[in-house]
């Protein structure tokens, strides 16, 4: 065993800190201004009328805010704000509602209206889910909000392909009163999303009058953020910018997530939320798989992803594209590994091919210059006896993607998020493992796989099995070694998908 570098008998990782952005990490997308007033002034139409029976409303626009009012009877105005992306959040601040009002979002194509607001009447505050097709209601839901209102309250609904969650906020924190699926997947189909028209929707009657601003809409970071790996060059070098690295992490939502693109000045605390990963199977729908390794190949100036695909049999896939991944919404195309085809192998023989197993998962892949070899680590699930565990498997080959042999696995734990770093020029390989004990991670040389050190911390994260995402920096005459994870705790209780606090650590070598 190596005793010096990453597996040094004296290196023991100290806490930086611990953070979870809750809601708060956002890359505005689109929005509706007050400041002039549009409605009456000559000029463009910025957010016109595309749905109304307003024959008895009266719109105004003053001191940064949008007012309706009905006279008698009830009737309700869509005003576009932007086309609809499939895993956005839409969002505005309520500065007054009438009993007999209702505010919210309406998605808007060919097929159907989909319309999701807060109704106040005397009886409280309700979610209310409606669709309408051809000018007729076809479903309602009402769900009551057990929440009063409340002057600048936000209302806010977050898209993904699994579903739809409002979250109301009136204090500090986002409250989630109110989710539902869509099994259908029909907004996260290309044709139908790009041909779908995001609209503000109000609504009152018998006198009542309601009021809204700062409607936007933004990519939303989530409720926590798993899976964190850093976007590296070919070699396993760092991508810096501007003193910034960059990360993809699992966006956690009450309705699915996706995966999304920080970056981070690593000597704060602070991330910004730069874009998103959705990938193409050549069927028209933008699929939000997760757990990707990125690499920037200097050589053939192209991004290269190996990632895991849970939407299509839990196997790994890989694609590559000229388009900065580090900035803005992408759209890679994939394909997948073909599945094992052999049934007279043995399971430990089926292991060692390069073909996708399903229950494959967390991905990780490196150039090495000394070899001219390309490694790839994959998390697979073996028979162990007792019960199945996740062991890592190393391939390598002389393609990025392709032609992958074994060469090596790992012999002990239970093992998820797996990375290759490189520290002075050396190869480790480390990783989460055990889902029984507290934060254990393993390291490894990368050329032998059978023994592994325990990493040492001075406060651990206080999960399990969590990732062994470690950056490499210049620091002086030493190397600061930054290690990003995260734990395993729900931020909602009905959601075992909801996890991740993220954690920072450092240490010097």
């Amino acid at each position: 065993m190596d005793n010096k570098g990453l597996l040094s008998d004296s290196l023991i990782f100290h806490r930086r800190f611990s953070v979870n952005p809750y809601k708060t990490l956002k890359m505005p997308l689109s929005r509706m201004d007050f400041y002039r007033d549009w409605l009456s002034e000559p000029g463009g139409d910025p957010y016109p009328l595309i749905g109304a029976s307003q024959t008895a409303l009266t719109e105004k626009i003053c001191d940064c805010s949008y007012s309706v009012y009905s006279r008698f009877e009830k009737s309700f105005a869509e005003r576009l704000i932007t086309t609809h992306f499939p895993y956005c959040s839409y969002e505005l601040e309520l500065l007054s509602m009438d009993d007999g009002s209702e505010a919210g979002f309406s998605l808007i194509n060919d097929e159907r209206t989909l319309r999701v607001f807060l109704r106040k009447s005397k009886n409280g505050l309700s979610v209310v889910r409606e669709v309408v097709c051809n000018g007729f209601t076809t479903d309602t839901y009402v769900q009551k909000a057990d929440l009063s209102f409340k002057e600048s309250m936000t209302f806010t609904l977050t898209c993904s392909n699994k579903g739809f969650a409002v979250y109301l906020k009136t204090d500090k924190k986002p409250i989630c009163v109110f989710s539902f699926t869509e099994t259908d997947m029909i907004y996260a189909k290309q044709s139908v999303f790009t041909k779908t028209s995001a609209a503000l929707y109000v609504c009152a009657k018998d006198g009542a009058s309601i009021s809204v601003c700062n409607v936007c809409s933004y990519l939303d970071g989530g409720m926590t953020q798993a899976d964190i790996r850093s976007l590296r060059f070919e070699d396993g070098t760092p991508i810096t910018e501007d003193g910034k690295l960059f990360f993809t992490v699992s966006v956690r939502e009450k309705c699915g997530g996706y995966q999304a693109v920080l970056s981070w000045n690593p000597s704060g605390c602070d991330f910004c939320l730069e874009g998103a990963l959705f990938f193409d199977y050549g069927d028209g729908i933008w699929y939000s798989d997760i757990a990707s390794s990125v690499i920037f190949n200097r050589k053939t100036n192209e991004w290269y992803v190996w990632a895991v695909s849970f939407t299509h049999d839990h196997m790994l896939i890989r694609g590559k594209t000229t388009a900065d991944l580090r900035y803005g919404i992408n759209l890679v195309s994939v394909t997948k590994m073909e599945p094992i085809s052999d049934d007279s192998l043995s399971e430990d023989e089926k292991d060692r091919l390069f073909v996708g197993k399903s229950s494959d998962e967390d991905p990780d892949f490196i150039y090495d210059e000394k070899t001219n070899k390309w490694y790839l680590t994959v998390c697979r699930s073996v028979n162990c006896g007792d019960r199945n565990r996740y062991r890592y498997f190393l391939f390598e080959s002389d393609n990025p993607f392709d032609g992958y042999t074994f060469k090596d696995k790992t012999v002990t734990g239970s093992d998820t998020g797996g990375s290759i770093i490189r520290v002075d020029d050396e190869l480790y390989f480390v990783c989460g493992s055990d889902g029984d004990l507290r934060s254990n991670y393993h390291a490894y040389s990368l050329s032998d796989l059978s023994e592994c050190k325990k990493m040492r911390f001075d406060h651990d994260d206080g999960g399990f099995r969590g990732w062994g995402t470690i950056v490499p920096l210049p620091y002086g005459n030493m190397t600061r070694l930054v290690w990003l994870t995260f734990d395993r705790h729900n931020a909602d209780p009905d959601n075992r998908w909801s996890y991740g606090n993220l954690y920072a650590f450092e240490a010097f070598i």
